[in-house]
C-alpha cells in the first residue's frame, strides 16, 4: 500500500456558466458592501459643524409672572410668547400699559441668552426652574377718562353760552326800546 498524498489541485470551473456565476456572486457582494458604505456617508459628512445644546426645558414650562405693584395679570402666569393683560387692583386707577409681553423662548442661546430665558430656566432638562418677572415698569395712576353725567346744566351756566351775535341783538333791542340811537 502506498500512502495517499493529497495535493492542492487548482480549481477550474468546468464550464463557462460556472465562471459567470462565480463572477456575478463576487460583484454582488462588492455592490452590497459599497451600497452600505454610501448609505452612511450623508450622516457622516453632513453633521453640523457647531456644537448644540444637549439639554432644554420641557415645552410650555417657561412662564412669566407679573412683578408690578398695585396691579395684577388677569391671566395669572403667562406662557412665553404671550401677553399679560394688566389690571389695576384699584378700579379708579388705570395702568400705564394694558398689555405686557412675555418674551418668546426657543431653547437655543443665539447670543442673547434666548431673550433672558437661560438665566431664568437654568441649564438642564425637565421643567423651567423659574419664572421671568415682567411689568415692573407699569404704574397705576388716576384714570383720565371723565365719566359722562346725565344731570342738566343749571340755567345760569346756560346763559353764559350765548353767542356774541345774540348779545348784540339783545343790546340793540334794549337800546331801541329806550329811544337811544347811535350817533
Amino acid at each position: 500500500l502506498k500512502p495517499l498524498r493529497l495535493e492542492a489541485v487548482p480549481r477550474r470551473p468546468c464550464c463557462q456558466s460556472h465562471r459567470l456565476a462565480e463572477m456575478l456572486a463576487r460583484s454582488a457582494v462588492a455592490f452590497i458592501s459599497a451600497g452600505a458604505l454610501f448609505a452612511q456617508l450623508p450622516a457622516l459628512l453632513l453633521q453640523p459643524l457647531g456644537s448644540q445644546a444637549a439639554w432644554g426645558w420641557t415645552a410650555n414650562t417657561a412662564k412669566c409672572n407679573y412683578a408690578g405693584t398695585g396691579a395684577t395679570c388677569t391671566e395669572g402666569a403667562v406662557g412665553a410668547g404671550s401677553s399679560c393683560t394688566v389690571k389695576c387692583t384699584d378700579t379708579a386707577m388705570a395702568p400705564s400699559k394694558t398689555a405686557v409681553p412675555c418674551p418668546e423662548a426657543t431653547g437655543t442661546d443665539g447670543g442673547n441668552g434666548d431673550n433672558g430665558w437661560w438665566a431664568v430656566c437654568k441649564p438642564g432638562s425637565g421643567a423651567c426652574q423659574g419664572q421671568m418677572q415682567i411689568g415692573s415698569d407699569v404704574v397705576c395712576a388716576a384714570s383720565t377718562t371723565a365719566k359722562a353725567t346725565t344731570t342738566p346744566a343749571p340755567a345760569s351756566s346756560r346763559a353764559s353760552h350765548m353767542s356774541v351775535a345774540s348779545v348784540v341783538v339783545a343790546l340793540m333791542a334794549v337800546t331801541g326800546s329806550l329811544g337811544l340811537r347811535a350817533a
